[in-house]
This record gives C-alpha cells, sequence and structure tokens, in this order.
C-alpha cells in the first residue's frame, strides 16, 4: 500500500502559526481587560477558538493511501475512500490562487467544501490533484510526489476499464 504523505506548504505553516498566535493574543488581552465579564468571554471565546482549531486540525489531509482497490484520502481524524472503478480521472494542476467561498483560508491547509461541490484538501497549492468520480463529484487535494500518484492511479483506472 503506497502512502503519499501530505506536507504543509511555507505559506500554510506561517497562515497557521500568525493565526494561533494572534488568537492566543486576543484571549490574553481579553483576560487582562479587567472587566466583570472579561474572564468568562475570554472562556467562551477561548471554547469558540479551539472548537474552530480541533475542526480544521481534524479535516486537514494527513496522507494519501493507494490500496488494492481504492484511493483513501486520510484525513488527522478520518478518511474518504474512493474505489478505483468510480474515478473518472485524476490529474495535477498547476500551482494557482484558490477561490474559496468559505473555508480555512489556509489554516492547517486550504480546507473546505466549494460551491460546486468540490472537496477541497490541500496543504500544499504546487503539489495539487483534481481526482473527478463517475457521479461528478470532485476533490482537490494535495500530497508529496503527486506524478507519481496520478501515474498509479491512471495505471490503476485503465486496469478497471479493460
Amino acid at each position: 500500500m503506497p502512502i503519499n504523505p501530505s506536507k504543509s506548504s511555507n505559506s500554510v505553516k506561517v497562515i497557521t502559526f500568525g493565526g494561533i498566535l494572534i488568537l492566543i493574543s486576543v484571549l490574553i488581552s481579553i483576560v487582562f481587560l479587567n472587566q466583570e465579564y472579561s474572564l468568562l468571554i475570554a472562556i467562551i471565546v477561548g471554547a469558540s477558538i479551539l472548537s474552530f482549531f480541533l475542526y480544521f486540525f481534524a479535516n486537514s489531509l494527513n496522507k494519501v493511501m493507494l490500496q488494492d482497490k481504492s484511493l483513501i484520502l486520510k484525513n488527522n481524524m478520518g478518511k474518504i475512500e474512493i474505489a478505483f472503478s468510480e474515478i473518472k480521472s485524476i490529474n495535477t494542476l498547476q500551482p494557482t490562487a484558490i477561490t474559496m467561498t468559505m473555508g480555512s483560508k489556509g489554516f492547517f491547509g486550504f480546507v473546505e467544501t466549494k460551491m460546486d461541490g468540490t472537496v477541497s484538501l490541500i496543504k500544499n497549492r504546487k503539489q495539487m490533484i483534481l481526482l473527478t468520480t463517475t457521479s461528478n463529484k470532485k476533490y482537490l487535494f494535495s500530497c508529496d510526489n503527486k506524478s507519481d500518484l496520478v501515474a498509479a492511479v491512471s495505471t490503476k483506472i485503465k486496469g478497471n476499464t479493460v
């Protein structure tokens, strides 16, 4: 079972680290306001921020695995399994700006579901892959060695159609 890790690009690392620092500084400033409700507000804001962190961390792509009959997009918590018989096409994409309607905006990667239903699990925009299923569901993700992965999946797809 070949495993292709999905490592974060430098921009994703900077956005994630910077976001965490900004949010921690906001919490500290709320606590030191010395207002009557500042501790309560800090707890509520802190719980909201923690749930935000956990959601995007849990949905962030960890690795892409090839099995005998399927491709697995393994998140930090959970996975998406796509049978090779359901894959219509897989292609590499050139680095580009990612349009987002709502999502992580680079925090733990570019994690979202786009308006057209495309699932985006990108941690490095230079390593993007677009996979389309036979039901026209699209998955936009990244992994190291994207060319090797696309070649391996393309071979499996051709083996299913013959």
